[in-house]
């Protein structure tokens, strides 16, 4: 009742009803509601077919906004800031380009299926995969002794603190 009183009423009140709705008005206001209905038909096994649309449509629209936000919220801002790094010192820029590109090939799984059923990736990729892969390393490698170094510094500072109390007080 909530659903029907909240959002489909209005819906139908303000597109299908409204008076002085033209045609693309009335259009707008009936698909959404024969797709949903259409939904409701997919949990009958006989006439369920007649759901697939809607279901097609709600795979095209998640599929493409899950597409454009992994390019526009990862994929633009690691170019942004790797052309930026780039632009500011052309060692440091090179290397962090060639890492960004080499670790992006690393979890690309594109192969060429052999005779035998295996797959293997040409001879440059696994080049640039492998050196990605030690990028990923390094990388993990540098978090993890800053993850240790700070816990010893704050072991060291607690345990400086301890002896500082019980010899000063």
């Amino acid at each position: 009742m909530v659903t029907w009183d909240s959002v489909v009423w209005p819906w139908i009140s303000g597109t299908v009803l409204r008076p002085g709705a033209g045609l693309p008005e009335i259009i707008t206001g009936l698909v959404p509601l024969l797709l949903g209905l259409g939904l409701l038909l997919k949990t009958n096994p006989r006439i369920g077919r007649v759901g697939n649309l809607a279901m097609a449509f709600i795979i095209g629209v998640g599929t493409a906004v899950a597409l454009v936000g992994a390019v526009t919220g990862t994929l633009l801002p690691l170019a942004g800031t790797t052309s930026s790094a780039l632009s500011l010192n052309r060692v440091n820029g090179t290397l962090l380009l060639v890492g960004v590109i080499c670790t992006l090939v690393y979890f690309q799984y594109l192969a060429r299926r052999l005779p035998d059923g295996r797959t293997r990736r040409r001879l440059h990729i696994q080049a640039l995969a492998f050196v990605g892969q030690g990028v990923i390393v390094v990388t993990l490698g540098a978090l993890y002794a800053a993850a240790i170094l700070t816990s010893l510094t704050i072991f060291s500072e607690r345990v400086g603190f301890i002896v500082a109390r019980v010899m000063g007080g």
